[in-house]
């Protein structure tokens, strides 16, 4: 017995290419969602200055960047209310640096888990 398309592949593939698409941005914005999170967490708690205001502490974050070109991105920044962030990284031979640690920590562990993740969704023969 031979196999028969009831529907045209033609019909069939854009609309399955499309929602393969939606599920794989959905899956790595979760995996990076999880890992920013974590890492947000991580830099609150081990961020190496005394706090005065306790504003430096409290703006520390990581944004998810989705777009037509990137899959998922971790954007690890001081707040917009912090101007002296840059001096907290930079300042002191980087002794209060919070941002650089945090990505040598979390970049990895991202990267691993995107690579599982589509190691996964890749047939092998």
């Amino acid at each position: 017995m031979g196999f028969e398309w009831i529907v045209s592949p033609a019909q069939v593939f854009p609309e399955g290419y499309q929602n393969y698409s939606k599920t794989l941005f959905a899956s790595a914005k979760g995996i990076a969602d999880f890992r920013a999170s974590e890492a947000t967490a991580w830099m609150k708690q081990n961020a190496p200055w005394a706090d005065v205001s306790g504003a430096a502490r409290a703006g520390l974050g990581v944004d998810v960047v989705q777009n037509a070109d990137i899959l998922a991105q971790l954007v690890f920044h001081h707040g917009d209310d912090v101007p002296y962030g840059m001096t907290l990284e930079l300042g002191n031979q980087g002794r209060f640096a919070i941002l650089a640690p945090a990505v040598d920590l979390y970049g990895p562990q991202f990267m691993s888990d995107l690579r599982m993740f589509l190691d996964s969704q890749i047939p092998r023969g």
